[in-house]
């Protein structure tokens, strides 16, 4: 197998970020104050120990570490040790656990290739309206100390939503007197932010988070405010308002910046959760649009019988799964 595949691993099962951000679209995650208790087993150190050996086999480019919080992984350092050398490592944290603690900056720099940080804004207001903890503050104490004796990539990750998209202009000022070696910005995925919420309804706390959050939901993803057929989950007018970012920010000239659409589907990118499944990101089940496509599982196939099946080729080579472009155009 060439070495040019990148696996996004979903490795933290809890988030302390409580309650959860607005567009979180995890439904399995265990948040502070949980108490359950759920796939004990596959988020044992056993089970991802295994899956760092497995990995360690296909020969990848890079395995990203996200969640939930990475950092919350009780053998992370371990699984860090086990994937060095075989692979580039990037981790995704929203950097609460690094606050205001050179310590553990300096500990987490030693053991990766690349660290991403997630922020919306620098306006307070807009940041408030997407997510709950105090993330400009844990950004800037964060991200000052990963850039003393900088030694990994620093990148920024951020949802765009109707709430920041006209600020992300002057977003993009502040980040780039700040430094940064990379930007992504995705636009919301309002289907998966919904299926979290369905997955709830079974209790009472549940079904009251999903009254309250569905309108704000489908405002901040640029939905009408009533549902309309052929268009429950996505708003074209907005997917082409996210894409115009692109000249707005001119990334044609700055090639740190990336904006990612929800029919973004390189093929040299996958997802991969504790379970071993492998997955697309914004990839929806045919058979239920509340989940994402499954293509195989590592513990059971190999990586290049994996992207081999019919069910991958058939996502990755539609013709009528073109970019957003060719309809923006």
């Amino acid at each position: 197998m060439p070495k040019n595949k990148t696996i996004h691993w979903y490795i933290g099962p809890r988030c302390n970020a409580s309650p959860r951000c607005t567009y979180c679209f995890e439904q399995d995650i265990l948040f502070s104050g949980d108490p359950a208790n759920k796939n004990l087993e596959l988020n044992s150190p056993a089970n991802l120990r295994r899956i760092a050996r497995r990995l360690n086999e296909f020969r990848l480019e890079r395995v990203i570490l996200g969640g939930g919080e990475p950092l919350l992984v009780s053998n992370l350092w371990e699984v860090l040790n086990m994937l060095r050398g075989h692979t580039l490592t990037e981790v995704h944290t929203n950097g609460i656990l690094l606050y205001q603690n050179q310590d553990r900056v300096n500990k987490l720099k030693d053991n990766v290739d690349s660290i991403a940080l997630p922020l919306d804004s620098f306006n307070p207001q807009i940041q408030r309206q997407l997510r709950s903890y105090n993330a400009i503050q844990v950004f800037e104490s964060v991200f000052g100390l990963l850039l003393k004796d900088k030694r990994t990539e620093l990148g920024i990750h951020t949802v765009a939503t109707t709430a920041n998209l006209e600020d992300i202009s002057e977003f993009y000022k502040g980040l780039k007197s700040r430094g940064f070696d990379f930007w992504k910005i995705y636009e919301m995925n309002a289907a998966l932010a919904f299926s979290r919420l369905i997955s709830s309804l079974d209790t009472v706390e549940g079904y009251n988070q999903f009254l309250d959050l569905v309108p704000r939901i489908r405002q901040l993803a640029g939905l009408p405010k009533e549902v309309v057929r052929g268009n429950m989950f996505r708003s074209y007018d907005f997917a082409r308002r996210v894409l115009d970012l692109e000249k707005t920010l001119e990334t044609s000239r700055d090639q740190r910046v990336k904006v990612v659409l929800l029919d973004d589907h390189p093929e040299d990118y996958l997802f991969l959760n504790n379970a071993g499944e492998v997955m697309g990101y914004s990839l929806r089940s045919p058979d239920d649009v509340s989940e994402r496509t499954v293509f195989g599982n590592i513990f059971y196939q190999d990586l290049d019988e994996i992207i081999s099946s019919m069910e991958y080729r058939e996502i990755v080579e539609d013709k009528d799964r073109v970019r957003f472009h060719a309809q923006a155009a």
